[in-house]
């Protein structure tokens, strides 16, 4: 009764913060004339769009209590413009990976377009591993390991960068 009328709330609420807001948001900044607004939300719809790759692949829906509430707080988060954390989630999570990967997506892409879908099932052929690892890493070490890991990978790069 009364808890799946609140789960249903809060679900609503979720939808409205995570797509409602930022797709007018969105809408706003194309009409402006600046560019910064156009970036933070640019970079916003880049990382509710991981999330949800993230939620299909890895099921958090069923595994993590209370997920709708998290993910609630989670979206105020990377909305409001003074946390900056749809920026933050980016540049430390987000951009790291898809620059690993970008050059094989890229190719996948292109074949794709040309009716050629077997980039696609490479990509997905490579990566999966990769997906399941993280995910296994995370539930073993937690989040604080995995944002150590990705910050020293991130380290490597640019040091093999410069050399």
């Amino acid at each position: 009764g009364q808890i799946a009328m609140f789960r249903m709330l809060i679900k609503t609420a979720c939808f409205i913060l995570a797509n409602v807001y930022p797709t007018y948001c969105s809408f706003k900044a194309i009409k402006s004339r600046g560019s910064s607004d156009d970036t933070q939300w640019l970079t916003y719809w880049v990382v509710i769009q991981a999330v949800t790759i993230a939620e299909t692949f890895f099921n958090i829906v069923t595994w993590l209590p209370l997920y709708y509430e998290l993910k609630l707080l989670f979206v105020m988060w990377l909305v409001m413009p003074k946390f900056q954390g749809a920026a933050y989630i980016f540049e430390t999570y987000v951009e790291p990976v898809l620059s690993m990967y970008e050059p094989a997506i890229d190719k996948a892409a292109g074949q794709a377009l040309q009716g050629d879908m077997s980039g696609v099932k490479s990509l997905a052929d490579d990566v999966a591993p990769s997906l399941d690892k993280a995910a296994a890493f995370l539930k073993t070490h937690g989040k604080e390991a995995l944002d150590q890991a990705i910050t020293a990978a991130a380290a490597q790069e640019a040091h093999n960068k410069l050399n």
